[in-house]
């Protein structure tokens, strides 16, 4: 800041705290009170007079009711007793993998987590832990509410993550769901990654993009091939990258079976079906009602609903 440009006995110094106004001086005063020094347009202050109390604080300068800094100059501040173990740089995080931080001297009711992550806070006798079990983005944090301040931390991670979109629950797809469902993946810029379908040794490779990232439809991907030269009515699909591997989501298609014959016999309806051998899992006969009509009477008959396990 230019002192010919912007008198000192003109310009003020303002502080607020927790979102609160705290002070305004004028920086004239601050040289006369000896807290502050100018060395070659460099400006040194001494807060330690205002900055007493922990949480969040704001600085702005003002000269003739206009804002100096293009941003306000925002810090904070907490106790000794306040211990927070961070992420390590040297570790990439997965599923397999999971991030976790500590903090100590604070309960739960102060942390506020990510609500765009899965965050599972963990409050015992030891402290506060956060176990992460979404990684969708390149950085992780939390808010600590301190005397009514929001105090953000957040880290840069290293971390590799994949999840899927448009399926069901727990992440499970069935076939017929396969055109809604997209794929997403994250990581650093343009790196591989595989993909493999079942028990089976096959791969597939893939790459992100240059910002680290990874999307696509289902059916336009190089799983879609897998998952039909997959024999099986149920698999899984599974992810790997860098040395990490887990399952990304179960899949079941729906099996087209035709039926062979059908009989009656003793008040029972049976049903020939085709023995395939992909098809040995469980075959499930949906209920149906067939209402027949004849003058002033009608008869329902009701087919129950059975699982059939089928065996060679």
């Amino acid at each position: 800041m230019d002192s010919d440009v912007y008198p000192l006995h003109r310009t003020w110094l303002t502080i607020r705290y927790g979102g609160e106004f705290l002070k305004s001086v004028l920086l004239a005063d601050l040289i006369k009170q000896g807290k502050m020094h100018v060395s070659d347009k460099l400006y040194s202050v001494d807060l330690s007079t205002y900055i007493k109390e922990a949480g969040a604080y704001e600085l702005d300068l003002i000269h003739n009711m206009r804002r100096l800094l293009a941003e306000k100059l925002q810090f904070a501040w907490l106790p000794e007793e306040i211990k927070i173990k961070g992420p390590s740089e040297n570790i990439c995080y997965s599923p397999e993998n999971p991030l976790q931080l500590s903090i100590l001297g604070a309960n739960e009711s102060q942390i506020i987590t990510d609500r765009d992550e899965k965050v599972k806070l963990t409050a015992s006798e030891n402290g506060i832990t956060l176990d992460w079990r979404t990684l969708k983005k390149d950085h992780c944090g939390f808010n600590l509410i301190w005397n009514d301040s929001h105090i953000q931390f957040i880290w840069k991670i290293d971390r590799v993550f994949a999840w899927v979109e448009g399926g069901g629950d727990k992440n499970q797809v069935y076939e017929n769901q396969a055109s809604n469902v997209v794929l997403i993946a994250r990581g650093k810029a343009n790196e591989n990654f595989y993909w493999k379908v079942g028990e089976s040794a096959k791969t597939r490779s893939s790459s992100l993009d240059a910002k680290g990232l990874y999307s696509a439809k289902l059916n336009e991907t190089e799983v879609r091939d897998m998952l039909l030269e997959d024999d099986t009515i149920r698999t899984t699909v599974s992810i790997s990258m860098r040395d990490y591997q887990w399952k990304l989501f179960d899949y079941e298609k729906t099996p087209s079976i035709e039926i062979v014959g059908v009989r009656y016999e003793d008040s029972s309806l049976f049903y020939q079906l085709p023995m395939v051998e992909s098809y040995l899992e469980i075959i499930q006969f949906r209920l149906e009602k067939i209402l027949y009509t004849q003058g002033h009477r009608s008869w329902i008959h009701q087919i129950a609903l059975k699982k059939n396990i089928f065996s060679q």
